[in-house]
């Protein structure tokens, strides 16, 4: 791994590379932000996301595979017609791609349901578009390989992403003690262990962004 970037109001001092943001008072704000604010910020072919709620958990699973696409996700057990790579809250993504959605064709819709979520918007509203372009999403089964979030688990995965998944992995966290300290006084602690999980993840040529919502 290149480097760790750290978007927030205080820096992890952990050897991240600090950008200091306004707390996003919306998922809109954040999700435009990602969409179309995000690329300049990074260097390497490809980055990796990270939200508050979600953790590298098994580093020894690292396929190099997931560099072979320029989307990958946990799948959306809910999703239908195939596209149903996105969660965009542990994945990595390709800096092709974001160059890609920077194209004004390309927008979010938050007047339809959900479509104002970045990851909706690349993995489901605009893939078909992004496919013809020359870009690709991960297989169902490399990106449960990958991460999990909603559904039955196919197996043991890298990692993970959603509060709901937490007593799963993390038991043995400080993050695992009860969901009010998981959204609320956790975060930061939470922000630091993902952090030191991406330096011992053996992962190279990504960066790490990890998010920590406000509220």
């Amino acid at each position: 791994m290149e480097e760790v970037l750290f978007f927030g109001g205080q820096p992890l001092n952990l050897g991240e590379r600090f950008v200091r943001t306004e707390r996003f008072d919306s998922i809109d704000t954040y999700s435009e932000f990602v969409f179309k604010c995000l690329w300049p910020f990074i260097g390497t072919k490809f980055v990796m996301i990270v939200h508050w709620d979600g953790f590298i958990t098994e580093p020894s699973l690292w396929r190099s595979e997931f560099l072979a696409h320029d989307y990958i996700g946990a799948p959306w057990a809910w999703a239908v017609n195939g596209a149903n790579i996105g969660n965009g809250g542990f994945c990595i993504r390709s800096r092709k791609l974001m160059l890609a959605c920077r194209d004004v064709r390309l927008r979010r819709h938050p007047e339809i349901a959900f479509g104002g979520a970045e990851d909706i918007v690349i993995g489901r509203l605009y893939r078909t578009h992004l496919e013809a372009q020359g870009l690709s999403f991960a297989s169902t089964e490399l990106a449960a390989a990958f991460s999990s979030e909603t559904g039955e688990r196919r197996g043991p995965s890298f990692g993970f992403h959603g509060p709901d998944n937490m007593p799963l992995f993390l038991v043995k966290t400080r993050c695992s003690k009860s969901p009010r300290r998981w959204r609320k006084k956790s975060r930061r602690p939470c922000a630091r262990e993902v952090s030191r999980a991406l330096r011992g993840a053996r992962v190279s040529a990504i960066a790490g962004c990890v998010w920590s919502r406000g509220g």
